[in-house]
């Protein structure tokens, strides 16, 4: 079973610190198959319990120690684009394609994220590490009696070309609801909007009545203030408008003349006569404009009681439909746009009607397109997983994706679920029903070799994968773990010597005691070290001839496979 593709991405280290036994571990992983080993309650789990934490997850509190601050770290290879931009809009730092994660957690129950060095929340570690990094375990089985799993899983298989169409799916999908909860607002505001015709029909005309104009009520104002003073507002305004044409002007246009004569001669004479020039200038302006306003005002209504009976009119319909004279003439505005919605609501309702249609017909088209390729993939992933069933010692068991039409949904238009029997004289059945917890576990390793031919995912961590199993299926389990290998990082506890035969890497955790205290370590192990945990492993008694002989045919086996 040797060759085949590296993973894109991978665990290179991990580094734990004061975690449980564990005082200051250093692992290095390789790229393909390792397995971690050790005695029971060695402290396999804490390694987890590391790893788990990686992803975000809280540990347990009894794992933190008193005495010093808990850090977990790793480096991680990330080549995956997708990742990699997602890394740099968070402006989080890749060195050399290599990315730091590290956690840290004090006894107060206080915990930190640092992604390439820099501070994230929990969330966004636990996200972006989930993209990397897939943990199975027992509650993960569970995971594949679920439709969501079922339909997650077949459009993984079906790969980035599945996600694009997803992804516009979803798009116009949220697009159709948007048009749709607009008609049915529409349709009550119609409602609505019909109970209250007389309404509207009354402010309209109210409004229409007084014609009211932009700002008229601040002018009117105006108005009655110059009615009521007209008669010194008028006289002021006369003097200033004769300003040109009493002696004082006389004079000063006279002295504006003689000093223009001599002002070519002394310089200090020109400038007095250019600021008296200025004046001048000035006085013709200001008579000019105070004749423009006398004979405006002359013209104006001085009507005191006119003015103000158009002022309670106004006023009154600020009252009504204000408060301001610019709201009032925005509800005449809009009024008579609902008015008109409610008296030929058609045009409207129709191109609303239009616009849902070409949508529905355009979201369907995808929900087709993506449930075709479903259906098509569903009899291959059937089969697939069914040769993998049978690698793994369940001769005779059947695996089926069943795809089936369901209402249109930001998924699509289907319902995907798995179906299973153990044997042909069995009936096939949800595999919550009819799978046994051994058989669920083979189930999930079968369909992760599968998926991970196309997976974006670049490490895969097993607890407990070879739980209840022993003999000739270990044997298999461990092949198919190896050929998961090839395209991804693969990391697991056993307990079984087949599957640790079978390991690029094999880690053993072991208790290290002395006369004070008690702690965990993890070192690799190679050649004859891994001959005699596999020993081990076999008949729990190092050194056994027996033991070390099987325990060299297995390794020999696993190479030679």
């Amino acid at each position: 079973m040797g060759g085949g593709a590296l993973s894109k991405k991978m665990i290179t280290s991990i580094t734990i610190k004061n975690l449980g036994l564990i005082d200051d571990v250093y692992i290095e992983l390789s790229e393909s198959l390792n397995a971690i080993t050790g005695e029971t309650g060695a402290g396999k789990t804490m390694v987890l319990s590391a790893i788990d934490a990686l992803l975000g997850r809280k540990i347990s509190p009894s794992l933190v120690t008193s005495a010093a601050k808990t850090i977990i770290e790793a480096e991680i290879v990330v080549k995956n684009p997708t990742l990699v931009k997602k890394l740099e809009e968070l402006d989080i730092q890749i060195d050399e394609q290599t990315l730091i994660v590290s956690r840290s957690f004090s006894a107060e129950g206080k915990s930190k994220c640092l992604l390439g060095g820099r501070n994230v929340p929990t969330s966004v570690l636990s996200e972006l590490m989930g993209e990397m990094i897939f943990i199975h375990g027992q509650k993960d089985q569970q995971k594949m009696t679920k439709p969501q799993y079922a339909l997650s899983a077949i459009d993984s298989y079906l790969g980035p070309k599945q996600s694009e169409l997803l992804a516009n799916l979803n798009s116009n999908y949220r697009i159709l609801q948007s048009l749709i909860k607009e008609r049915e607002i529409f349709q009550k505001e119609l409602s609505l909007q019909e109970a209250n015709r007389e309404r509207f029909q009354q402010m309209i005309e109210d409004i229409k009545s007084v014609a009211p104009k932009e700002n008229e009520d601040e002018e009117i104002i105006a108005l009655i203030n110059n009615a009521q003073n007209i008669e010194k507002i008028t006289t002021a305004l006369a003097q200033t408008a004769n300003l040109s044409q009493d002696d004082q002007f006389a004079n000063l246009t006279s002295v504006h003349k003689h000093l223009a004569s001599i002002g070519d001669e002394n310089s200090q004479i020109s400038e007095l006569n250019s600021r008296l020039n200025i004046i001048i200038q000035e006085l013709h302006s200001i008579s000019s404009q105070a004749a423009t306003i006398l004979e405006d005002i002359s013209a104006q209504d001085m009507n005191i009681d006119s003015l103000e009976s158009r002022r309670a009119k106004i006023l009154r319909l600020m009252k009504l439909y204000g408060p301001s004279l610019a709201e009032v003439l925005k509800n005449l505005e809009d009024g008579e746009s609902t008015l008109s919605k409610i008296n030929d609501p058609g045009d409207y309702a129709l191109k609303l009607s239009q616009k849902i249609d070409e949508q529905s017909k355009l979201t369907l088209a995808l929900a087709n397109e993506i449930s075709t390729a479903r259906i098509s993939a569903a009899k291959n992933l059937s089969k697939l997983i069914t040769q993998e069933l049978k690698d793994l010692m369940l001769a005779e068991a059947e695996f089926q994706v069943i795809v089936q039409k369901d209402q249109l949904s930001a998924t699509g238009i289907d319902t995907v679920d798995f179906s299973f029997r153990a044997n042909q004289r069995l009936d096939f059945g949800p595999l919550s029903k009819v799978a046994s917890g051994g058989e669920l576990s083979r189930l999930m390793l079968a369909l992760e070799v599968v998926l991970a031919q196309k997976s974006q995912q670049q490490t895969f961590i097993f607890d407990e994968v070879d739980t209840g199993v022993g003999g000739k299926t270990a044997i298999e389990i461990a092949k198919r773990l190896k050929k998961l290998s090839l395209v991804a990082q693969v990391v697991l506890v056993t307990h079984l010597p087949q599957i640790a035969a079978f390991a690029d890497r094999n880690l053993v955790v072991e208790k290290a005691q002395t006369k004070d205290s008690v702690s965990t370590q993890v070192k690799a192990v190679s050649a004859d070290a891994k001959v005699l945990e596999i020993s081990r492993m076999l008949a729990g008694l190092e050194g056994s001839a027996t033991a070390l002989g099987h325990a060299e045919e297995l390794i020999d086996m696993a190479r030679s496979l």
